[in-house]
C-alpha cells in the first residue's frame, strides 16, 4: 500500500508539475515532453518492480483516457487519490485497532 500511496501522488505532483509550468510557460514545449518521458519511465519502472499495480494503471489510464481536458485529468487524479488515501486510512485505522487489542494484557490468564 505504501508504494501505491507514492505512486499516486508522484503522478499528481507531475502532473501538478507539467500543468504548472505549462501555464507559466517557463518551459518549451520539448522540455515538456522531456518531462512526460521522464515521468512514463519511472511509471513503468514503478508497475515492474510492483506488477500488482497494474491493473490499477489500467482503471488510472481508463479514467484519465475518458476525461477530455487536462483540467478534467487533473479533477479525475485528485478524486482517485483521496479515494486510495481513504483507502489508507482505513486500513491504518483497521491495524491501529489490531494494535491497541494486541497490547491489552490478558489477566484473565494469569488466574
Amino acid at each position: 500500500m505504501k508504494a501505491l500511496a507514492w505512486f499516486l501522488l508522484r503522478i499528481n505532483t507531475m502532473g501538478n508539475l507539467l500543468s504548472l509550468e505549462k501555464k507559466n510557460s517557463t518551459l518549451s514545449r520539448q522540455e515538456l515532453i522531456e518531462m512526460g518521458k521522464t515521468a512514463r519511465k519511472e511509471r513503468d519502472r514503478l508497475l515492474k518492480e510492483y506488477p500488482d499495480l497494474k491493473e490499477f494503471q489500467k482503471k488510472i489510464d481508463r479514467c484519465l483516457d475518458n476525461a477530455g481536458s487536462s483540467e478534467n485529468r487533473m479533477a479525475v487524479l485528485g478524486i482517485m487519490i483521496e479515494a486510495k488515501l481513504k483507502e489508507l486510512q482505513d486500513e491504518l485505522s483497521h491495524l491501529s485497532f489490531l494494535m491497541r487489542q494486541f497490547k491489552i494484557p490478558n489477566h484473565a490468564s494469569d488466574e
